[in-house]
């Protein structure tokens, strides 16, 4: 996991990984004698959960503000214990070292309005120092770390990186980008949504893709995307993905489906209209807005402007595929919320492996009964039916009439637990609904048509 999110292959050891680790507990000093920024420019948007945030807050709180406090083990009352992520040493070491995991640690924490205030405020400030636009170091720590390290245990205490540290990591495995260990940093803290959104200011795209955030930004106030991702790597077959990201689908799942539906609802129209008029407002909102001097806001124009406008104006242009995909993250590892229904396809082997007597003739009989599609996926037909019509179905074909009742009985009972979708009543309906409406986004033949999608995203 950790080789994935830092983007090292096998060839790095995991003595360089360790090395790599024992770095980033140390101590650095965040500005120089003169108040000039030491970190690098990503580390401006560190996130709430960072220390940093806790110990400016504490100051605020107790109308100290505190330059010289080198401190790093400040407790500044319960909201210290915010969710973070836990980096830990496996207890047993390979030939080449000891490897590396990561293991979540969820600790419940309520949403704290002065707290996201305060998170904004540090950005700006970092941000405005690093710019040179200020030197108003005052209610800054001169020392931090990034790690705490605890019986073999690495504790993310802030997202913060330097450039001595980057020179040193870079000794160690130049392969790495300041950007890597800073997204890794924040990944293995606690994020809340527009943070994960900002982990893709600084990805590492592959040829023929370009990815953008876009919350937090809404042309005629609808908000057209937490993430745009665009293939281009065919040109006769380009598609944009619009993505919602939620925490989880329960009572988030009515926001994420109403955004999704505003957002497609206005670009249909400027489509039918033959224009993009928002599209264009988001560039002009993005590029050209002077109104929103936030940190965010300026590592998005920055990454924006790695293309064109009439680039970005031709992702959307009508022989493009425009997919909206609701994406959702469980709230904790330990209880993943995982979408199963039409996600995993049936395969012989997964029949044989529930019962040795549901072999691939059974397999094909469920494709020629309308039961699985081609692909292997449940089909809409499956959805509603009861034990009973599952049995005439069945006794209407020759291969699945041979199994006997009980054994059709337990083939249905099979496919329902592989097919539950794991979701509230409310959910299911606002899904439903959301479903509904995209069947109004399309244009007969070969004509212009939006695609709805969900995606699960894994967690550590």
């Amino acid at each position: 996991m950790v080789r994935t999110i830092l983007g090292v292959n096998e060839t790095v050891s995991d003595e360089k990984l360790e090395e790599i680790f024992e770095v980033l507990t140390e101590e650095f000093d965040l500005f120089d004698e003169n108040g000039s920024a030491l970190y690098t420019k990503p580390s401006c948007l560190l996130p709430m959960s960072s220390n940093l945030i806790n110990m400016v807050k504490h100051n605020k709180s107790s109308g100290a503000l505190s330059g010289n406090n080198t401190n790093n083990d400040v407790r500044p009352g319960p909201s210290n214990d915010s969710r973070q992520s836990v980096v830990t040493t496996a207890d047993t070491a390979s030939d080449s070292g000891q490897s590396v995991s990561t293991k979540p640690v969820p600790v419940g924490r309520k949403k704290d309005k002065n707290r996201e205030n305060v998170t904004e405020t540090v950005q700006s400030k970092l941000f405005k120092i690093y710019e040179k636009k200020s030197r108003d170091s005052k209610q800054f720590p001169k020392k931090m770390s990034m790690l705490t390290k605890n019986e073999g245990h690495y504790l993310v205490k802030n997202a913060v990186v330097t450039d001595e540290v980057l020179t040193r990591i870079e000794s160690i495995e130049p392969s790495l980008k300041g950007t890597d260990i800073s997204n890794f940093l924040k990944s293995m803290s606690y994020l809340n949504e527009n943070e994960f959104n900002e982990l893709y200011l600084f990805p590492n795209v592959p040829d023929g893709y370009f990815v953008l955030p876009g919350d937090r930004i809404e042309p005629n106030k609808v908000e057209l995307f937490d993430l745009l991702i665009h293939d281009r790597r065919n040109r006769e077959k380009r598609i944009t993905y619009l993505f919602q990201n939620k925490k989880g689908l329960d009572y988030h799942t009515r926001d994420a489906c109403a955004q999704i539906r505003n957002s497609a609802e206005l670009l249909w129209h400027d489509f039918m209209c033959g224009h993009k008029r928002h599209i264009e407002l988001f560039w002009e909102m993005v590029v050209e807005s002077t109104t929103a001097p936030s940190a965010y806001r300026h590592f998005v124009r920055e990454r924006l402007l790695t293309i064109t406008k009439q680039e970005f104006l031709e992702m959307f242009d009508d022989d493009v595929k425009l997919v909206f995909v609701l994406a959702f993250a469980p709230k904790t590892a330990k209880h993943n919320q995982l979408l199963k229904w039409d996600f995993k396809h049936i395969t012989s082997k997964t029949l044989i492996e529930s019962d040795p007597k549901f072999g691939s003739e059974v397999h094909c009989a469920l494709k020629e009964t309308y039961i699985l599609n081609e692909l292997g996926y449940l089909t809409d037909s499956f959805i509603d039916m009861t034990q009973l019509n599952f049995q005439k179905v069945c006794g209407d074909h020759p291969k699945l009439k041979q199994l006997g009742i009980q054994k059709r009985n337990a083939l249905h009972s099979f496919l329902k637990k592989h097919g539950t979708c794991d979701l509230s009543t409310i959910a299911k309906l606002e899904l439903l609904t959301l479903d509904n409406c995209f069947n109004t986004f399309q244009i007969g033949g070969g004509g212009r048509r939006f695609n709805l999608q969900i995606c699960h995203i894994n967690s550590c």
